[in-house]
């Protein structure tokens, strides 16, 4: 069951107590997941919670904290209390926090202009700085970004305006990147160009960052566009799949059933089966249900490939299968011997945390 603490001084040393464990990268995650589904530092990690406070869940102590050094504060005003404000994409580098937001400022002419604005700030929210802005990127909290070294990776939409000063449906989307070293942010290449367009970051694995976008090519007015979701079979959607090579700078298509799953692992999902990349090696299992759609249930972590849909647990050495004893998880992390279960209480709207064996989640040979 998951624990709350409000006091400030754990904050700090929860936080810096993970980061000394292990460096900025290494360790089972060496390329670090940004989002609402995953936001893993070191032993720990960052999530909103329903109230839309940034929280910090420390995995060896099995605690959580608000983030916010105030003594006796109640953590119910924005106004006053620094865990508000960080619901975009927060996350924590070089012992700093890092988070967005965004806002429509106006031209000299009128015409207005989408600003996502990015900040830095102390380890408990206080001493906020704006560092950077980028004109015409939006950034929202369901965004996935990938931390690679010292480069931050994110696909933003390209916002647009008519001579109204209305946006436009037309958008754009770019890989971009944003540096730490030199506080600058890149934009690499072009992801495409449509209505209802999309663009998604999957995951790092090999050098390679996998995309996902997806658009429509004409305009369909929303109660249309409904009505041919409820009834059409067919996708009317556009579909592209890529890669996008960090240490070449080279964006390519590639084949949509090849996916990184958490843990880094490349896998590709078959007919009758998946294959997993690991290390420089191959291993396909047979018989696995779980699907390209499915992915999010699928992932690596001391030793085990975790499938969630079929509560299967693959040793990556053997192959072999195994009973997973993990019902309702959503993520499952290994840490100091133990593995951390992850779940949603759908009653209140949080992830909550539970800590066990090995043994409390493999279970018999499956055959």
């Amino acid at each position: 069951m998951k624990k709350t603490l409000l006091l400030p001084a754990l904050i700090l040393s929860m936080i810096l107590i993970s980061s000394c464990r292990s460096s900025e990268n290494s360790g089972e995650f060496p390329t670090r997941l940004i989002g609402i589904d995953s936001n893993i530092y070191n032993n720990g990690e960052l999530f909103i919670d329903n109230q839309q406070r940034l929280n910090f869940f420390d995995f060896t102590s099995m605690k959580s904290a608000i983030i916010c050094p105030k003594p006796n504060c109640p953590h119910n005003e924005q106004s006053g209390c620094p865990s508000f404000g960080m619901t975009t994409c927060p996350l924590i580098y070089n012992n700093h926090l890092y988070f967005f937001d965004y806002e429509t400022q106006y031209g000299k002419d009128g015409s207005p202009v989408w600003i996502t604005n990015m900040y830095r700030a102390s380890i408990d929210g206080t001493n906020r700085i704006k560092i950077n802005s980028f004109e015409n990127y939006r950034l929202m909290y369901y965004d996935r970004l990938i931390l690679c070294d010292d480069t931050l990776y994110f696909a933003p939409l390209v916002v647009s305006y008519d001579e109204n000063g209305t946006e436009s449906n037309l958008l754009g989307a770019k890989l971009c990147s944003y540096s730490f070293s030199d506080n600058e942010v890149r934009e690499l290449c072009d992801l495409g160009e449509g209505y209802g367009l999309n663009a998604y970051l999957w995951g790092e694995a090999g050098g390679d960052i996998y995309i996902d976008v997806s658009y429509r090519e004409e305009y369909i007015p929303y109660d249309e566009l409904m009505d041919i979701l409820a009834t059409e079979e067919e996708d009317i959607s556009v579909r592209k799949n890529y890669k996008y090579s960090v240490g070449g700078n080279l964006l390519s298509e590639c084949d949509p059933n090849y996916k990184p799953m958490l843990g880094g692992y490349l896998c590709r999902f078959e007919d009758n089966g998946v294959t997993l990349y690991l290390s420089g090696r191959e291993l396909f299992v047979s018989d696995i249900t779980t699907d390209i759609y499915d992915i999010y249930s699928f992932m690596a972590s001391g030793g085990y490939v975790f499938d969630l849909k079929d509560s299967l647990a693959i040793d990556i050495i053997s192959g072999k299968k195994y009973a997973l004893s993990a019902d309702d998880s959503d993520f499952i992390y290994y840490t100091d011997g133990y593995y951390i279960l992850k779940r949603l209480n759908y009653d209140t709207g949080v992830y909550e945390y539970e800590k066990v064996s090995e043994a409390d989640i493999i279970g018999d040979e499956i055959e």
